[in-house]
Protein backbone atom coordinates (compact mmCIF):
# COMPACT_ATOMS: atom_id res chain seq x y z
CA UNK A 1 0.00 0.00 0.00
CA UNK A 2 2.80 2.59 0.81
CA UNK A 3 4.46 1.63 -2.76
CA UNK A 4 0.91 2.73 -3.97
CA UNK A 5 0.63 5.75 -2.23
CA UNK A 6 4.22 7.11 -2.75
CA UNK A 7 4.00 5.91 -6.76
CA UNK A 8 0.86 8.16 -7.41
CA UNK A 9 2.44 11.02 -5.22
CA UNK A 10 -1.10 10.87 -2.44
CA UNK A 11 0.35 12.55 1.17
CA UNK A 12 -1.37 10.16 3.86
CA UNK A 13 -2.98 11.99 6.84
CA UNK A 14 -0.52 12.45 10.07
CA UNK A 15 -2.40 9.75 11.71
CA UNK A 16 -2.00 7.31 8.58
CA UNK A 17 1.78 7.99 8.86
CA UNK A 18 2.01 7.54 12.48
CA UNK A 19 0.66 4.03 12.30
CA UNK A 20 2.85 3.28 9.13
CA UNK A 21 6.01 4.29 11.08
CA UNK A 22 5.02 1.98 14.14
CA UNK A 23 3.93 -0.63 12.13
CA UNK A 24 7.15 -0.79 9.35
CA UNK A 25 9.65 -0.03 12.51
CA UNK A 26 8.97 -3.45 13.98
CA UNK A 27 8.58 -4.97 10.39
CA UNK A 28 12.28 -4.33 9.54
CA UNK A 29 14.25 -6.26 11.72
CA UNK A 30 12.34 -8.95 9.87
CA UNK A 31 12.68 -7.50 6.30
CA UNK A 32 14.89 -8.63 3.36
CA UNK A 33 17.34 -6.19 1.80
CA UNK A 34 14.38 -4.97 -1.36
CA UNK A 35 12.14 -4.75 1.62
CA UNK A 36 14.51 -2.15 3.40
CA UNK A 37 14.65 -0.28 0.39
CA UNK A 38 11.16 -0.35 -0.73
CA UNK A 39 9.95 0.92 2.39
CA UNK A 40 12.21 3.82 2.85
CA UNK A 41 12.07 4.60 -0.55
CA UNK A 42 8.62 5.06 -0.20
CA UNK A 43 9.02 6.83 3.03
CA UNK A 44 11.22 9.46 1.08
CA UNK A 45 8.32 9.59 -1.76
CA UNK A 46 5.70 10.21 1.16
CA UNK A 47 7.80 13.03 2.48
CA UNK A 48 7.52 11.55 5.99
CA UNK A 49 9.70 12.48 8.36
CA UNK A 50 11.16 9.31 10.40
CA UNK A 51 12.38 10.58 13.00
CA UNK A 52 15.56 9.25 15.07
CA UNK A 53 14.39 6.27 16.63
CA UNK A 54 13.22 4.62 14.09
CA UNK A 55 15.97 5.71 11.64
CA UNK A 56 18.30 4.55 14.07
CA UNK A 57 15.92 0.88 13.58
CA UNK A 58 16.85 1.41 10.09
CA UNK A 59 20.68 1.97 9.72
CA UNK A 60 20.97 -0.71 12.77
CA UNK A 61 19.33 -3.57 10.39
CA UNK A 62 19.87 -2.41 7.10
CA UNK A 63 24.03 -2.13 7.94
CA UNK A 64 23.74 -6.41 8.52
CA UNK A 65 22.08 -6.24 4.91
CA UNK A 66 24.22 -4.31 3.21
CA UNK A 67 26.44 -7.19 1.47
CA UNK A 68 23.64 -9.06 0.06
CA UNK A 69 21.82 -5.57 -1.34
CA UNK A 70 21.29 -5.79 -4.99
CA UNK A 71 21.93 -2.50 -6.91
CA UNK A 72 17.95 -1.49 -7.31
CA UNK A 73 17.78 -1.95 -3.47
CA UNK A 74 21.03 0.22 -2.56
CA UNK A 75 20.04 2.81 -5.16
CA UNK A 76 16.10 2.71 -3.29
CA UNK A 77 18.06 3.55 0.03
CA UNK A 78 20.83 6.60 -1.01
CA UNK A 79 18.09 8.29 -3.10
CA UNK A 80 15.45 7.91 0.14
CA UNK A 81 18.62 8.95 2.70
CA UNK A 82 19.37 11.96 0.23
CA UNK A 83 15.95 12.61 0.15
CA UNK A 84 15.14 12.45 3.85
CA UNK A 85 18.56 14.47 4.34
CA UNK A 86 19.65 11.86 6.18
CA UNK A 87 22.86 11.39 4.38
CA UNK A 88 24.30 15.34 6.10
CA UNK A 89 23.62 14.03 9.44
CA UNK A 90 26.03 11.14 9.01
CA UNK A 91 28.91 13.67 8.00
CA UNK A 92 28.18 15.97 10.46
Amino acid sequence: MHRALARIQYRPSQTWLACFMVHSEQALCGASGPEVGIIIHSLARLRAEPGQVWMEAFYEHSVRLLDGLGSQSLSNIIYALAKLEQVRAVYS
